[in-house]
C-alpha cells in the first residue's frame, strides 16, 4: 500500500548517511594529543587535504585532565571558524591522585567550582557560532555537575535552531550512574527574554529521550572506552549532516552496540575495532531502526534524574 511505501521510505537510512558514517568510523582515531600546536598543525593539515570549504571537525576534551584540556580548548578557539561543525567528546578522566574514598564519594563528577570553569570555557567557544553547527557529547555525571554549578552553556541555536540537544553516553537508573549501551538526548527551550528562569536549565521547558542499546552484550573496559569514543563521533557527523539530533543519536547509540558487539580486545588490552564493510553499516542501520522503534521519551527527564541522583 502507499501507507507501507511511505513508511519504508521513511525508515530507510540514505547513501549520504551511510556514506558519512563510514568515514567517521573509519577515521576514528585517538584523541591524546596534549600539545595545542600540534593540534593546531594536525587541523591546518587537515584542512589544506580537504577539497571542502568548511569540512567538520570532531576532537575531545578532557575535562578531568585541566591543563590538557585547556590547551585543546585554546587551540579550537582559534581554528573553530575553519569548520563548519564543531564536534566534541566531552571526557572526565578520575585524577590518579584521588582515593578511593574520593571516587566513591564524588562518582568522578565534577567540582562546582570545575564545572562553572569549564561551562563558561564551553561557552565562549560556542558563542557567535552558526545556527546548528556544533554537537556535543558527555556523560551524564558530567552534565548534571554542570546542572548543579548552573554552568551549563545557552547556545543561542548553536546545538539546535529551537532547542539546545546534547548528546548523553550513558544513564542514571534508580539513583545509580549506568553504561550499559543506552544513549540519551537532553533537550532545553531556553526563552532569553524571560529574566525569572527562562534560562534556567532546571526551570526552563526541558525533554528528555532515552535510546536503550538494540544489543545487551557485556564487554570489556577498553572496548567500552571505544565505543564511547564512537558514539561521539558518529553523533558528530550526523549533526554535520543536518540529521535530527534524535535520528543521530539513534545512530550514534547503534554504532556504540556494534563496536561493544563485534569490538575486540587482544591479550595485551588493545582494541581492535569492527571492520568497516557494508555489512557492518547494515548492522548499524538495522540497530537505528529498531531504536527508533524504543525511544522512551520523559518531560523534563534531566530534572528528575538530577533529584535521582542525589544533587543538591
Amino acid at each position: 500500500s502507499n501507507d507501507q511505501q511511505q513508511q519504508r521510505q521513511h525508515q530507510r537510512v540514505s547513501s549520504e548517511t551511510v556514506a558519512s558514517l563510514q568515514n567517521a568510523l573509519l577515521f576514528l582515531g585517538p584523541s591524546d594529543m596534549n600539545d595545542y600546536e600540534q593540534i593546531l598543525a594536525n587541523s591546518l593539515q587537515l584542512l589544506s587535504r580537504i577539497s571542502d570549504a568548511k569540512p567538520m571537525l570532531h576532537t575531545s576534551v578532557d575535562f578531568g585532565c585541566e591543563v590538557e584540556g585547556s590547551k585543546t580548548m585554546q587551540s579550537l578557539s582559534i581554528i573553530r571558524d575553519r569548520f563548519s561543525l564543531l564536534g566534541l567528546n566531552i571526557l572526565n578522566t578520575p585524577k590518579l591522585s584521588m582515593t578511593s574514598s574520593e571516587e566513591d564519594g564524588s562518582k568522578f563528577a565534577l567540582s562546582r567550582e570545575s564545572a562553572e570553569e569549564w561551562g563558561n570555557k564551553l561557552h565562549a567557544l560556542l558563542e557567535g557560532r552558526q545556527s546548528s553547527s556544533a554537537a556535543i557529547t558527555m556523560d551524564v555525571r558530567t552534565h548534571l555537575a554542570m546542572l548543579q554549578a548552573n554552568s551549563l552553556p545557552r547556545s543561542r541555536g548553536v546545538l539546535g535552531e529551537e532547542k539546545d540537544s546534547w548528546a548523553i553516553r550513558d544513564t542514571i537508573q534508580d539513583g545509580m550512574h549506568v553504561d550499559n549501551g543506552d544513549g540519551m538526548l537532553l533537550e532545553y527551550k531556553f526563552d532569553y527574554g524571560d529574566p525569572f528562569g527562562g534560562c534556567d536549565p532546571l526551570m526552563c521547558p526541558s525533554s528528555g529521550s532515552i535510546i536503550p542499546s538494540p544489543m545487551t552484550s557485556n564487554c570489556s573496559i577498553e572496548s567500552q572506552c571505544k565505543a564511547n569514543d564512537a558514539y561521539a563521533a558518529a553523533y558528530s557527523t550526523m549533526i554535520g549532516s543536518g540529521m535530527d539530533p534524535l535520528l543521530g543519536v539513534c545512530i550514534a547509540a547503534s554504532v556504540k552496540a556494534i563496536f561493544r558487539e563485534l569490538g575486540k580486545t587482544d591479550g595485551e588490552g588493545v582494541f581492535h575495532p569492527p571492520s568497516y564493510t557494508w555489512s557492518v553499516i547494515d548492522q548499524i542501520a538495522d540497530c537505528s531502526l529498531r531504536a527508533r522503534g524504543n525511544i522512551k521519551q520523559v518531560d523534563g527527564l534531566s530534572r528528575k534524574m538530577y533529584k535521582e541522583f542525589g544533587y543538591r
